[in-house]
């Protein structure tokens, strides 16, 4: 242990003797293990760190799929959930739930309340229980029972004071009067951000199985896994579409583990892809290092070579300089650390929506060790040639050298220079990677949503309590709403929709059209508006062909439909579609047909990136939908009009609350927030392999100058002008450059394949990218080059001569 601590001792004294290479050694790694800590505290948020609920990994998301129709993950129906819950033998329990949104009044304005509808076992399946108060009885969630309510522990704080005597009283929801049974633990949420919970009383006879709208939650039988669930379930799928042909045919089941249904595979995807970027700005800086240090070494052989006649054995040597190595790492996991928790502030910051309460991106105990072990390993890594190549001194030679220098040995010196080349290929590959990133995210910004965002403000209606009971009375209610708005000064066109475009929601048909045939599935799959009329006026969507929505299209008259262009092209590519029919798929031998009153143009649903499909458009008049968002379109800023309409709003009924106020610009950079942090990550990464690459350039140069002192000086003496001199020293840099340079475009036609799913109107193999980042690199590293060239250009032959 003594002669550890001795180790340790010399080396912090060696260190602090060198401060330009502790310097940069030390900010090298630091780079590298700070990039590594912070992918590792995003990954270990979205996938290693378990779910506060019991047994997390008993948990499992069941949904339906319709594979023909191209439906991976659906909502179910109550029908199947209930035949489910009855008739699967792999699970303990199984919940269901629907996310709403309640209009909760009192004394004040109308406060919309994120909450859930949920089924009695949600609560026992997650292993919570209500810290106030209890939770829902079976009798409770039947047809007809009285209404109760369980609040979110803020709810409570917020609107009761924390009332211990919170049980049974009342809270008015959509205008109904809801009993308060019980107080959920603080910080609890379940799903998301939910603040109220509600009893999901339905009559699994009386519901439809084709009404597909909850989401399921199981937990699996002790020693069970997803996999045998999977197989169990598709059996009672199977039998389920044999009793009920006319709804359930082709829909199957699909059993997921509940962490990996949550951040879905795509942001998995990435985040192993992160992982493999980090890597590699890992390996820059452990290469960088151990360049420096070979070089070091070089400059330490009459150290050694004492020591070494001293009595030192070879393994007493490789041992201090592996200990001086593994102090360079932890220094460096230090600074690392400190500069992954500023960063993880910056990323955060730039996310705009709300993250669910355990999805906190910190450096914990558990990243906190990986830090400290990859900073070890790394030290190890890094030093144990440096080590071995420094131990290895020849005694001798070492110590008659006495004007010249030290020399590099031909394998050290090919050994560096295989280090560079590493890290200019690695540092390209990277960059590229990053290009690519940021160019897909430039055309994704760049690219038509399908409507025109600009002057259009949109907030988020929802009417509920007794005078909005009926389909008729909320139809009304929108009607009179954009009349009323419209009215206003400086608005230009109102409309209404269902889900607002880019805004995070959608909905989808099984539809069959009229003369053609059906897929395999016996029907095609369609998203679908429900709009007032003058909603392709305000939304800037361009109607191309026949006419929009009229107040004559009402309940009783004919279905309409106004249809997209690429329905048009996909159905009747050299035909008039006005007049053209289409049904909801179903069973029915008497079909309600919907005819088609007019194209609009193709309009992004949910992400901007998504390729054309076909969309629907339906009256509200004839479709009844709840909550709708209002779309405004004005002269001028969209945002200066938001009292006005909540005004408007307000003079027709007080008590139906706004939220969800944005504007249409906003709402597209919302929905590209994820690409965008992509693009950002990416591009620090790539910056932080330039900056690393160029370094160990420019270390290995400026080394090589000083080793050449004595050749440059004799040179000059012969006659060699300046730019012989630079052409010496700058053409060594530039050929490790440029076979790091073919290197790195060979890896990244091969590594960056892996990006296509991620880009957006970019090839994975852009010729245009690969060229500029090459001319990029290579117009660093001729700077870094240059710098010792003009050092090398300030040696005067005479002093060398002289030590000659």
């Amino acid at each position: 242990m003594s002669t550890v601590w001795q180790d340790l001792r010399y080396g912090m004294r060696t260190l602090l003797k060198s401060p330009g290479f502790t310097l940069v050694a030390v900010l090298s790694l630091g780079l590298g293990i700070g990039a590594n800590t912070v992918v590792f505290s995003i990954v270990n948020a979205l996938l290693v760190r378990p779910l506060p609920y019991e047994r997390p990994e008993q948990l499992v998301a069941v949904h339906q799929t319709q594979l023909r129709q191209g439906i991976q993950r659906s909502p179910v129906s109550y029908p199947d959930f209930a035949d489910w819950s009855q008739q699967s033998h792999y699970f303990e329990q199984v919940a269901a739930y629907d996310d709403q949104v309640f209009n909760m009044r009192g004394d004040g304005a109308p406060e919309p309340i994120e909450g859930a509808v949920i089924s009695q076992d949600l609560f026992k399946l997650l292993g919570v229980s209500p810290a106030v108060g209890r939770a829902f009885t079976p009798e409770e969630c039947r047809p007809g029972a009285d209404r109760v309510a369980i609040l979110s522990h803020g709810l409570w704080v917020r609107r009761f004071g924390s009332d211990p005597r919170v049980v049974g009283k009342t809270v008015n929801l959509n205008g109904d009067t809801y009993a308060v049974v019980g107080v959920m633990p603080a910080g609890f949420e379940f799903p998301a951000v939910a603040e109220v919970w509600t009893p999901l009383a339905l009559d699994a006879a009386k519901e439809s199985r084709g009404s597909r709208f909850l989401l399921v939650v199981a937990r699996l039988k002790d020693g069970r896994t997803a996999a045998q669930a999977q197989t169990d379930l598709a059996a009672v799928a199977r039998r389920i579409e044999e009793e009920h042909p006319e709804t359930n045919k082709n829909w199957s089941a699909k059993v997921t583990p509940f962490g990996e249904d949550i951040v879905g595979k795509d942001i998995q995807a990435v985040l192993y892809l992160l992982l493999a970027t980090v890597g590699f700005v890992l390996l820059i800086a452990c290469a960088n290092v151990a360049n420096l240090l070979l070089a070091r070494a070089v400059a330490r052989q009459k150290e050694v070579s004492i020591r070494a006649a001293l009595g030192a054995a070879r393994g007493r040597l490789v041992r201090q300089f592996l200990t001086e190595s593994v102090l360079v790492a932890l220094l460096g996991g230090a600074l690392g650390v400190l500069l992954a928790n500023w960063g993880l502030r910056l990323l955060v910051a730039q996310i705009p929506v709300k993250l669910p309460f355990w999805m906190h991106f910190d450096i914990d105990g558990r990243v906190l060790v990986a830090t400290l072990a990859v900073s070890a390993l790394t030290g190890v890594v890094f030093g144990i040639v440096p080590a071995l190549s420094a131990s290895r001194a020849g005694l001798v030679a070492a110590l008659k050298d006495g004007a010249r220098g030290a020399t590099e040995g031909p394998k050290r010196g090919r050994l560096q220079r295989a280090l560079v080349v590493l890290e200019v290929a690695l540092s390209l590959v990277l960059l590229i990677g990053a290009t690519l990133m940021i160019k897909s995210f430039m055309r994704m910004q760049q690219s038509s949503p399908g409507f025109n965002p600009q002057n259009v403000l949109t907030i988020r209606l929802a009417p509920g309590g007794p005078q909005y009971a009926n389909e008729q009375q909320r139809s009304d209610f929108y009607s009179e709403v954009v009349r009323r708005v419209g009215s206003m000064p400086g608005v230009q066109a109102v409309g209404a929709v269902n889900n607002l475009p880019l805004g995070g929601s959608d909905s989808n048909a099984s539809i069959v059209v009229e003369n053609r045939p059906s897929p395999n599935g016996g029907a095609y799959r369609a998203g679908y508006f429900v709009v007032t009329p003058g909603f392709f006026g305000a939304m800037g969507v361009p109607l191309v062909k026949g006419r929009a929505f009229e107040e004559s299209d009402v309940r009783q008259s004919p279905r309409v439909a106004v249809v997209n262009e690429s329905m048009v092209k996909r159905f009747w590519p050299d035909e008039d579609p006005v007049g053209k029919r289409f049904r909801i798929w179903s069973a029915n031998k008497e079909p309600n047909w919907i005819t088609v009153v007019g194209v609009a143009g193709d309009v992004k649903r949910v992400r901007i990136s998504e390729e054309p499909e076909i969309q629907l458009y339906y009256p509200h008049t004839q479709v009844d939908w709840g909550g709708m968002t209002l779309v405004v379109r004005g002269a001028a800023d969209p945002a200066a009009m938001t009292s006005a309409v909540r005004g408007s709003v307000g003079s027709i009924d007080k008590k139906v609350p706004l939220y969800n106020v944005f504007t249409m610009p906003e709402v597209v950079t919302k929905s590209v927030w994820l690409p965008r942090i992509y693009g950002l990550v990416f591009g620090v990464f790539g910056i932080v392999a330039l900056v690393l690459a160029t370094v160990g350039l420019y270390g290995v140069v400026s080394y090589s100058v000083g080793q050449r002192t004595h050749e440059i000086g004799i040179r000059r003496a012969l006659g060699a002008v300046p730019f012989d001199v630079l052409k010496l020293v700058i053409g060594q840099g530039m050929k490790l450059t440029l076979v790091g340079i073919g290197v790195g475009l060979c890896a990244a036609v091969g590594v960056t394949r892996v990006l296509a799913s991620l880009l957006h109107g970019v090839s994975a193999t852009d010729p245009v990218i690969f060229g500029t980042m090459s001319l990029v690199f290579a117009a660093v590293a001729l700077a870094a080059s240059y710098v010792p060239a003009r050092k090398a250009l300030r040696v005067d032959p005479m002093i060398v001569l002289r030590c000659e």
